[in-house]
């Protein structure tokens, strides 16, 4: 929610103001997924599995984004940016930073070209 426009989160404070639960549309089917029981995770993919930070710095990586880049755009430190890199190598089990910027291209360009 934290980089959702203005618009989209003063709709999801009145929903919650309402007693309401409002969920960002990246978060709503995994936890409806969470919700629906136990379930093999062999089936899931690896990125589904990312934190929401995770998940941004994945994308920006993949539209060719230098990770100063990608701090200036979500306001984190490139620090941050870095450890991200590292969290998102280990956990999709990339042995090398060019692999991961490799895997985020193809990822990337699957979704825009869908």
């Amino acid at each position: 929610m934290k980089e959702a426009g203005g618009e989209r989160l003063l709709s999801a404070i009145r929903e919650v103001l309402a007693g309401r639960v409002s969920v960002s549309p990246r978060m709503a089917s995994p936890l409806l997924d969470s919700l629906s029981g136990p379930r093999s995770r062999a089936g899931t993919s690896p990125i589904g599995r990312l934190s929401d930070r995770e998940f941004e710095v994945f994308q920006r990586i993949g539209q060719g984004l230098s990770p100063r880049d990608i701090a200036t755009a979500l306001g984190i430190s490139p620090k941050t940016v870095d450890v991200h890199r590292a969290n998102l190598k280990a956990k999709l089990s990339l042995p090398h930073m060019s692999d991961l910027v490799r895997h985020a291209v193809q990822w990337v360009g699957a979704r825009t070209s869908e």
